[in-house]
This record gives C-alpha cells, structure tokens and sequence, in this order.
C-alpha cells in the first residue's frame, strides 16, 4: 500500500490502463485510485476491523499509506535515505569467454537531480525536444553520464 500510495503521489495525472475482468479496458488516473483504495480501507476498517468481522488487517494497509505518503511528501526528504541504483560493470576473465557483471550500489544519486529530469521529459512530451533551453540540455546531459553504464 505503502507503494502504491508513493505511485500515485509521484504521478497523479499520468493516466493507466486495467483490464476489467481480463477484457475490458479501464483508463484511470492515479489519484482516483488512490481516493478509491483510501476510501474502502477506511470503510473496512471502521464497519469490519473496529467490529472484529473481518480478518483483513484495514488498519495496516492504512499504516502503509501513511508511510508512502510520508516518503512521498517534504517529510519524507527531510529523512535523507539513501537512494539505491545498481550500476553493472562487465569484467571478461582471463581463463574463460564468459563476461561477470558486477554491481555496485550507488548512493549519491539526488531526488532533486531525478525530479529535474522528470520535469524536463514532461516537457519533452508536451512540446518537443525543441522546447528546451541549454540549461535543461546540459542537466539532461549530466543525469545520462551519472546513469550511464561502464564498459
């Protein structure tokens, strides 16, 4: 819940396709669902979990909505976790053809470099490549060399 809480913070607008019983089609923005699944948990945790009907733990999955809109709001950045991205490096050895990737945790990669991106590959979906200043062009630059892999 904590999950999808952040999803649907992170990306209200972005719309998203069900398949409704497998078949039909559904697009739905991120923030209706999230007011929906916020809504029936509080329904089933006042009307089944306060009245011990249910065996569903309401109450948990409201604890992991707090905890991803924690994450996903200013209180969650005052927090400082590390960010985790796996960057793989291809090693051949000497004895065999074969090739080890090893990987290595990267932890100074910023939410604010990562937002600034996002914002200028929102604008690149609304306006063209052509739109960007060479301000957004060189930051789009940067987080390539930050992401790009080493052969």
């Amino acid at each position: 819940m904590g999950s999808l809480t952040r999803f649907c913070l992170m990306r209200p607008d972005n719309p998203i396709t069900f398949l409704l019983f497998f078949v039909l089609p559904i697009s739905l923005k991120p923030k209706h669902l999230l007011i929906g699944v916020v809504g029936l948990e509080f329904y089933g945790f006042i009307f089944s979990e306060l009245q011990n009907i249910s065996n569903i733990a309401h109450s948990a999955h409201l604890g992991g909505m707090l905890a991803g809109f924690i994450l996903s709001t200013s209180l969650g950045k005052s927090l400082n976790l590390p960010r985790f991205s796996f960057k793989s490096s291809k090693v051949k050895s000497a004895k065999s053809k074969t090739t080890v990737t090893d990987y290595s945790i990267d932890s100074e990669v910023t939410t604010d470099l990562e937002n600034q991106v996002d914002k200028i590959l929102d604008k690149i979906n609304e306006k063209g490549f052509g739109s960007l200043t060479d301000r957004e062009k060189s930051l789009l630059e940067k987080a390539k060399s930050l992401f790009k892999t080493k052969t």
